[in-house]
């Protein structure tokens, strides 16, 4: 299983545990949310392999 695979896992299960306190909105804007760390996340990855890559 993949890192990115397991934070989505555990992400959800995060959302779902304090879905029931909250509204809608504030859950699509959480998936939101989860959607810029990952895009964050898989770019980080990139310039690091491009840097690694570039320095080797």
């Amino acid at each position: 299983m993949n890192p990115i695979t397991q934070f989505n896992q555990k992400y959800d299960d995060f959302i779902t545990g304090i879905a029931g306190k909250m509204d809608n909105i504030d859950l699509v804007l959480l998936r939101t949310i989860k959607v810029n760390i990952e895009e964050i996340i898989m770019l980080g990855i990139v310039i690091l392999s491009l840097f690694w890559v570039l320095t080797k």
